[in-house]
């Protein structure tokens, strides 16, 4: 697909905020892998970091491009722009990845996999992938890991008004403008709303029936994002919504008698509401996030309809209580209502996590436990440890050992469709790796993994019902190179 980018940007400057600004190198910070902000050189684990800047220099055009173009990350998409798109980290299924947007869980529990393919490029500021189990810290389904994505900008020290338009064949056509500016003497605000439109192409051509149909896809988002700051802390609300349509070729079967089947489109229409009060005092920082989303979804011609209505709280507190010593506890209450033809529910989450990290000038360790309560399945206990080691300016070692668990979907647990007496997949992970700055500009990684799951959802034909019969491994290494001019 050929495309044709064009990008007015207006900026005006004003006082700094410098309560947003940041000197660090975006490319070395990471706030998923530990729940607070730091240094990826010194995290347990393997995270990749992608910024506003890289997808404008890459000249990227959606958000799975973006998540493909990251080290460890695959990408298995069913058509062409907004068609059906599955994450797969580490081997693992599309089911074991948690994707968040600005802390807020997006990942559904009605059948387990997170609408990639709507969420709008054009208002997302930084891309965080962390591969490997996260359960620990972030509970159910972060066996393969956690994308998170960010609309914040990292920092604020001007207006900025941008107008992208991008043209492209198969009569594509997007829009998207942008606001960003200061809010009184301490905020600021980012306002993005943004079109997107093709005629697309056929998924799917008959041989017998000859309905050769272009499947189209068209999308229109708003986000808003305040923030403001004063002597009680920082408040920002995030409010938004993408709404559309998607075409698409429901089987690939040459059968004439299936003909009703073909030239099928789902309607979608997601809204998010979150507010976030976050506030350091000293060595000590807190921060409470109430988010509510509501996805809808309906298939045509069918009228088939998939309704999720996802509520969740969570509190994080953190205290530096040594010059080596840093200590968070984390809690989380999550209610998700769902329903569709294959499934539905009213399930309750409760999670509570206690994390620690010890650093000194060569050594950094940590380690992390969590206790989920789920209405369905009761409680669940995971684990983490890891440790990084400097053994040079340039080059640094990690290792880490891990537990955690995914849960069943609704439709998994449906008593018609499914079971209602199904356990989460469990899994255990190890995994090793060094990183290495070869010179200023050259960087380079290796990672090891083992990951061993049991438990895993499966059909049993012998009884007709869904079942924990199977497990897998999954063993890997992952390399990079990255060179920055």
């Amino acid at each position: 697909m050929l495309f044709t980018r064009s990008v007015l940007a207006v900026s005006i400057a004003t006082a700094s905020i410098s309560t947003f600004a940041t000197e660090t190198d975006p490319l070395n910070v990471t706030v998923t892998a530990k729940l607070v902000s730091a240094n990826v050189e010194t995290t347990a684990a393997s995270v990749a970091v992608l910024t506003r800047q890289d997808i404008e220099q890459r000249q990227i055009t959606s958000l799975t491009e973006a998540l493909d173009a990251l080290d460890g990350v695959y990408i298995q998409r069913q058509g062409g722009l907004g068609s059906q798109s599955k994450i797969y980290l580490r081997g693992t299924s599309s089911n074991h990845t948690i994707v968040l947007l600005n802390g807020r869980r997006l990942t559904s529990t009605n059948d387990g996999r997170t609408e990639l393919e709507y969420i709008p490029l054009s208002a997302i500021e930084r891309i965080e992938v962390v591969r490997g189990g996260l359960s620990s810290l972030y509970g159910a389904d972060a066996i393969g890991g956690v994308i998170q994505i960010f609309t914040r900008p990292d920092a604020i020290d001007q207006d900025r008004n941008i107008i992208e338009t991008t043209i492209g064949s198969q009569n594509t056509r997007k829009l998207a403008l942008q606001r960003t500016a200061a809010l009184g003497q301490s905020g600021f605000y980012k306002l993005n709303l943004g079109t997107e439109r093709t005629s697309g192409y056929d998924n799917h051509i008959s041989t017998i029936r000859g309905d050769a149909d272009n499947d189209g896809y068209h999308n229109t988002n708003f986000n808003l994002l305040t923030e403001t700051t004063g002597q009680f802390g920082s408040l920002n609300i995030v409010a938004g919504y993408w709404s559309g349509e998607t075409e698409f070729d429901y089987t690939e079967q040459d059968n004439p008698a299936w003909g009703s089947y073909y030239n099928n489109s789902t309607q979608f229409d997601t809204r998010y509401l979150s507010t976030k009060w976050m506030k350091t005092a000293g060595l000590n920082s807190s921060s409470l996030q109430l988010s509510k989303t509501w996805n809808d979804r309906k298939n045509n011609p069918t009228g088939s309809t998939t309704s999720v209505d996802l509520t969740e709280l969570t509190g994080l507190f953190s205290s530096q209580v040594s010059e080596q010593l840093l200590l968070s506890v984390a809690g989380d209450i999550r209610r998700e209502l769902g329903s569709s033809q294959y499934g539905s529910g009213d399930y309750r989450n409760q999670g509570l996590t206690l994390s620690g990290t010890w650093a000194s000038d060569k050594l950094t360790l940590d380690l992390s436990a969590r206790w989920d309560n789920h209405s369905q399945f009761g409680d669940h206990l995971t684990w983490g440890a890891g440790g990084t080691v400097k053994i040079s300016d340039s080059i640094n070692v990690f290792l880490n050992t891990k537990t955690s668990f995914s849960a069943p979907t609704f439709g998994d647990l449906d008593k018609t469709w499914g079971n209602p007496d199904l356990k989460p997949e469990e899994a255990h992970e190890t995994e090793m790796g060094i990183r290495s700055h070869i010179t200023s500009n050259l960087y380079s990684s290796l990672s090891l993994f083992d990951i061993r799951t049991t438990n895993l959802i499966s059909y049993d034909s012998t009884t007709w019902t869904m079942k924990n019969i199977s497990s897998a491994t999954s063993k890997g290494a992952e390399a990079l190179i990255r060179y920055k001019g």
